[in-house]
């Protein structure tokens, strides 16, 4: 049973590496950019003229055309074409400005590195010229979705000016990388953006302050839809007290959002959500259904200060407010004694791991080293408010130091703060925390163990964590024990708090729910979540009067609707022998609401032995069947109702989908599902040639065994003769072998990899990608190399 455990969290330590580094089809090569073992060298050269319009005119945002040489470790190449302006708010008028590159400007589509925009801050505010990059660092490397930073030496036109630091953009680009589903509502939220109600119409949060968006969307704009920010305001300042723990669970991150208040007390950050309602961005996550809230804009901190506050030693629970106004985010979370236990928690454990001096000096004084030379040659950094290069010395370590604005050195602000919390944090009265759970594999074969795991929190301790499996119709009840199971990060909290059990296999077409239930050492107990989590395996259908065929969640370019456009669909397949009705029949993707979406009155039949497709787009005006909801390419429930709302006539649970695959059955009428490359929209999924007995090969690949130790087989077939390129790269995107092969002859083929490099020496453990690349073939697998 040990060795069991063993083999499951480094299973799931590296599924989770891979959910994030590889979460594309196509290996993200961002990181090159953003690495901050040496400091970046970028060359803009663009007209002269063009430099003084756009210096002499800072509120412009006018865009000029100009070409960069990029240079780190990683890079060292020319990009022409690229488009240049001022960006910032008080910046703007700064001596030292800050500068966005944007490469798609010019040439629609362009990136650098899988980057579209580049933010390089001048941050004239701090001496240090390093406390937003700490920032940043803190929130990544606790697990908090943030952005990337690394330093970058600037010169424009062959003039040096000055050490900027290079900050991640955060756009589609940014929720590609960091979310499973980046199809999801984006808000970026600027003062006076406090998430008070207005009233129950989302568009009354469409509101302006200064000529901008306190709430500006920045994707699905053609949509404009606010209903889950006015979602999220409803719930936080009209839930009833007994209400409000379960409501804001079901549409919040919450372990989140209290991380990124941990952070900013620690960090000193006021120019926040909590004390400016200002610079923090909002993310509906289609695959949890929750909102996120994403770290924004983080130079002022660690004792940078213009109100005569000491943010060293404001009470961590009602935090100073530079602007007055109820801010129930901060206050009504506060409000929840889990809440703030936890939150309470994750200070003391920062304090004790992240900002504790072991870890915390050596890594402040190792990028100050980094950074020296270029912050003493940057003579902009002195035009704004005079800092000296003494200022820059002093005000990482100094135990004296204060200049204008900045009241103490890093490190001293560190100390303080730590010294203050000691005598403010407290706990309160308060049952168990569960958060974080997860259920692997989300599409539950009748063959499958299920991996169920969570991380819980008490501050007396945990006693004992169980859960409990409730089949719907028959009450039957299933008890199981979870075990403790943290992962190796002892830099995030949820991963040293981890639980787990794997459930044996349950039986097939079972539906039921599950909860996870956690004593403490007081005997308080919590059962979560109120409504339990679906459990369902394949097999579960009331009637196959018709079926669901073939679905596809992330559709690039294999069919289009009437409006041109490439969305999600489903297709529907009648195998009666009459004409089935549609209408006022439901299609839904939450088996909560079995009447999400309603086929419209108007008549709309299905002939026997005919398919349908319908669209999943979210895009109800469209011409056609459209639906309300869009799919996730991370897998979901999905159900065909009758026109009574409640009986399913056919549901399928689908797996992940890589971009342009579909899951269908093969052929009709079977139960058997599979993920193919060879969709059939509106037609019948087989996989033989009518006209023929043989086979008809499709370009298509896999790997067994996978996870593996010490050698896989790489296998794939061809439908026609072609050269073949296969290689394998690392977790960071390093190639470590290739196999190029000429005249591959169509039909079935198999190739051993042993799990070694190039040169013959056996790598280590962990996660590696395989590309399988041909003139009309291009595949990508995931690979788990275990030692």
């Amino acid at each position: 049973m040990q060795n069991k455990y063993l083999y499951s969290k480094v299973v799931y330590f590296f599924l989770f590496l891979s959910s994030i580094l590889f979460s594309q089809t196509e290996l993200d090569e961002s990181y090159k950019i953003y690495d901050d073992t040496e400091v970046a060298i970028i060359r803009i050269n663009m007209n002269q003229a063009d430099l003084a319009f756009m210096l002499q005119n800072p509120l412009s945002d006018s865009i000029h055309l100009a070409n960069i040489h990029f240079k780190n470790k990683f890079i060292d190449e020319t990009v022409d074409s690229v488009g240049i302006r001022l960006r910032g708010n008080t910046s703007r008028t700064a001596q030292k400005k800050s500068l966005k590159l944007s490469f798609n400007t010019f040439i629609d589509g362009k990136k650098f590195y899988d980057v579209e925009k580049l933010n390089l801050n001048g941050e004239h505010n701090d001496p240090s010229i390093v406390r937003s990059k700490l920032s940043w660092d803190f929130f990544n490397d606790i697990g908090v979705v943030s952005t990337r930073a690394s330093h970058a030496a600037v010169y424009i036109n062959d003039k040096y000016y000055g050490l900027y630091i290079s900050i991640e953009h955060i756009d589609e680009n940014f929720l590609k990388k960091n979310f499973k589903d980046d199809f999801g509502n984006l808000w970026k939220c600027l003062y006076p953006a406090d998430l008070n109600y207005i009233n129950i119409d989302p568009n009354s949060y469409k509101l302006t302050f200064n000529g901008r968006q306190l709430y500006e969307l920045k994707t699905n704009l053609e949509k404009d839809d606010y209903s889950e920010l006015a979602n999220l305001i409803d719930v936080l300042n009209n839930s009833s007290n007994e209400n409000f723990k379960n409501s804001i669970l079901k549409i919040l991150d919450v372990p989140q959002v209290l991380n990124y208040f941990a952070v900013n007390i620690l960090t000193g950050s006021w120019d926040d959500y909590w004390s400016l309602s200002n610079n923090y961005y909002l993310y509906h996550d289609p695959t949890s259904k929750k909102i996120k809230l994403i770290p924004y804009d983080y130079d002022n901190t660690f004792s940078i200060d213009w109100f005569n506050i000491n943010w060293a030693e404001v009470d961590p629970y009602t935090f100073d407010k530079v602007s007055n106004g109820y801010r129930p985010l901060a206050e009504r979370l506060m409000q929840v004694p889990e809440f703030r236990n936890l939150y309470t928690e994750l200070i003391k454990f920062y304090i004790s791991t992240y900002t504790s001096y072991p870890f915390w000096q050596p890594r402040i004084n190792e990028l100050k080293n980094l950074i020296s030379s270029y912050a003493e040659a940057d003579t902009f950094r002195t035009k704004d408010y005079g800092f000296s290069i003494s200022d820059f010395h002093d005000s990482y370590f100094s135990s004296n130091y204060s200049n204008q604005h900045v009241k103490q050195s890093i490190i001293h602000f560190s100390n303080d703060r730590h010294k203050s919390l000691q005598t403010q944090l407290t706990y309160l009265d308060a049952n168990p925390f569960v958060f974080n759970i997860e259920v692997s594999p989300k599409y539950i074969k009748e063959t499958d163990s299920i991996l169920v795991s969570c991380s819980v929190y008490s501050n007396v301790g945990i006693k004992n964590i169980s859960i409990e499996l409730i089949e719907d119709f028959s009450g039957i009840i299933r008890n199981y024990e979870l075990q403790f199971a943290p992962l190796s990060n002892d830099l995030i909290f949820d991963e040293t708090n981890r639980w787990e059990f794997y459930i044996p296999s349950l039986p097939k077409g079972y539906d039921g729910k599950l909860f996870i239930i956690a004593e403490d050492n007081d005997g308080k107990i919590e059962k979560y979540p109120s409504d339990g989590i679906a459990i369902v395996t394949e097999g579960k259908k009331v009637s196959q009067k018709l079926l669901l065929n073939e679905v596809m969640a992330k559709n690039a370019r294999t069919i289009s609707d009437f409006a041109n456009e490439y969305d999600d669909w489903l297709e529907i397949y009648n195998p009666q022998d009459t004409a089935i009705l549609l209408s006022n029949m439901y299609l839904t993707d939450d088996k909560e609401n079995l009447s999400k979406w309603k086929f419209p009155s108007v008549e709309i039949i299905i002939e026997a032995g005919e398919h349908i497709l319908i669209w999943c787009d979210n895009d109800e005006e469209q011409a056609g069947p459209h639906t309300n909801f869009k799919l996730s390419s991370t897998g979901e429930f999905l159900a065909i109702v009758e026109k009574d709302g409640l009986s399913i006539v056919d549901s399928v649970t689908f797996p992940d989908l890589m971009e342009n695959e579909a899951y269908s059955r093969i052929p009709n009428l079977t139960n058997v599902w599979e993920k193919t490359f060879s969709t059939t929209p509106g037609e019948a999924n087989v996989i033989t040639d009518i006209k023929s007995t043989s086979r008809e090969f499709q370009n298509n690949a896999s790997v067994f065994p996978n996870p593996f130790n010490p050698s896989t087989t790489i296998q794939y077939e061809l439908n026609e003769t072609t050269d073949l390129n296969i290689k394998i790269f690392d977790i960071l995107g390093k190639q470590v072998w290739e196999e190029n092969m000429r005249m591959i002859k169509k039909g079935k083929h198999e190739l051993l990899w042993e799990g070694k490099n190039s040169s013959g020496n056996n790598l280590a453990g962990g996660v590696y990608l395989l590309s399988i690349n041909g003139s009309k073939f291009n595949k990508t697998i995931k690979l788990l190399l275990l030692k």
